[in-house]
This record gives structure tokens, C-alpha cells and sequence, in this order.
């Protein structure tokens, strides 16, 4: 649910109601950080690294991405994303009004994180 950065924090918080709100499902881990990135694509297709889906990342960093398409990986990396999920959280914690403004504000710096 926290991550080790309060700002990043902030700045997910808001889009991720956005998403719930447009019935997209989302589960909050709820152990200690994982940093371990993985997407299934309708099991036939899975996306395996640690890449972060946004500009810094994308652009400056050097980040490790593998697609893979072997039916034995794919199943094991859906075993594991159900293991994570078996045990997480589903619904997003509330957010107080200065929460939501915290929030807000730190959407304006969300593309500089």
C-alpha cells in the first residue's frame, strides 16, 4: 500500500481512484515493498522486468524488460501474480480532503517524479 516515497505515493493515489472509479480492478500489495514489475496479456504474452511505465524511466533511466511467449513461463508468472493478489488488499484506502489536495497538487509534478 506505501511505498519508500511519500511523493510517488501522492502521486499514484489520485490516478488510481480514477482507475477504480472506471471499473478497472486493482489490488494493493500488502507486504513490504516489491519493486518486481510483470504484465499479463490475456495469458498468451507476458512482460517480465524492472521497468517503470512512466517518463524518467522510460527516457533516462536504463531499465530490463523481457517479453516472453513461452507458455510454461506465462503460466508460472500467472501462478505468482495470483499468489500476490490471493493476498491483497482490494479496496483503496479512503483520502481525507487534505489528502486529496496533497494529492491534486502532486498530479502537476507526477511527470518529473
Amino acid at each position: 500500500k506505501v511505498s519508500n516515497h511519500l511523493l510517488a505515493d501522492l502521486s499514484r493515489s489520485s490516478y488510481m481512484r480514477e482507475l477504480a472509479e472506471s471499473d478497472i480492478r486493482l489490488v494493493l500489495y500488502k507486504g513490504n515493498m516489491l519493486h518486481a514489475k510483470a504484465v499479463l496479456i490475456d495469458s498468451r504474452a507476458a512482460m517480465i522486468g524492472s521497468v517503470n511505465i512512466d517518463n524518467r524511466s522510460l527516457l533516462l533511466n536504463y531499465e530490463v524488460v523481457s517479453f516472453v511467449y513461452s507458455e510454461t513461463v506465462i503460466e508460472e508468472v500467472e501462478k505468482w501474480m495470483l499468489g500476490f493478489v490471493a493476498k491483497a488488499d482490494v479496496r483503496l484506502p479512503g483520502a481525507s480532503r487534505a489528502r486529496r489536495i496533497a494529492e491534486n497538487f502532486m498530479r502537476i509534478l507526477a511527470p518529473q517524479l
